[in-house]
């Protein structure tokens, strides 16, 4: 699972994302298919590269990706470990600040961007976070969320 939910920046329509890595994309497919037919707004597609499934359940709207990259390799696990890093160490004030900012309609990742004045895509900038030390990030989440 990689959701906004674990790492406390959420809001009132976030989803349970989770992200998998199959051999055969024909029988992850089918299996999938299965598997959310029977939830409310079940819907499953294939594409060329990957399969992706959506469907609600406990009143939660899940989504579930797959495709034949290893998981720790996928955008979206990257992202949750820098964002699941990035609470850790910028707080309660980070997460409140990120979710303010969502309540706009902004996405998480641009959120992140905006808040630390990251330039460019803000899907591959966040992702440059990897790069730097917790002590680089701690300096840069002091510096950007200066009340």
């Amino acid at each position: 699972m990689v959701s906004t939910i674990l790492v406390g920046l959420d809001t009132e329509d976030s989803d349970i994302d989770i992200v998998c890595s199959y051999n055969s994309q024909f029988i992850f497919f089918q299996d999938l298919q299965s598997l959310v037919e029977g939830f409310f707004d079940g819907i499953c597609k294939q594409r060329n590269n990957y399969v992706l499934a959506r469907f609600e359940y406990a009143e939660y709207l899940f989504e579930i990706f797959g495709t034949n990259q290893k998981v720790e390799a996928q955008m979206a696990f990257r992202h949750y470990q820098i964002m699941q890093r990035l609470s850790r160490i910028g707080g309660t004030n980070f997460q409140n600040t990120v979710k303010a900012i969502k309540k706009t309609g902004i996405k998480t990742e641009p959120a992140i961007a905006l808040i630390l004045q990251l330039e460019g895509n803000p899907y591959h900038s966040v992702l440059m976070l990897e790069q730097l030390n917790d002590e680089v990030v701690e300096e840069l989440l002091l510096r950007s969320l200066k009340p």
